[in-house]
């Protein structure tokens, strides 16, 4: 799994996540298969007999009027299915984490 970052300044961390897979880490691996674009640095969990993607959640209104009293832009960890055969997230993602409210 790799993140595909652009840029790395300012308050917007919503990166391109991808996954590459191989039988042979030496050999040929597959082409890059999108699953998201939320957060970054994601990883797979394994739950039940499922796969699924775990990766940040980014708060975009930290800081913003009416939102003052978010301190931080960490906005909790969320988990969705990853279906091997299909080739891409499935269902709804859910909260694994949130953050406390302030």
């Amino acid at each position: 799994m790799y993140t595909d970052v652009k840029r790395y300044d300012g308050n917007f961390k919503d990166a391109h996540n991808y996954l590459v897979s191989t039988t042979d880490i030496a050999g040929q691996w597959s082409e890059p298969v999108y699953l998201n674009s939320s957060g970054f640095d994601p990883s797979l969990f394994h739950e039940n007999g499922r796969q699924c993607l775990v990766n940040l959640l980014w708060n975009h209104r930290a800081g913003a009027p009416g939102h003052e009293d978010s301190r931080s832009c960490f906005g909790g960890i969320v988990l969705q299915e990853f279906d091997e055969a299909a080739g891409c997230l499935i269902g709804e993602s859910r909260f694994s984490y949130a953050p406390a409210k302030a």
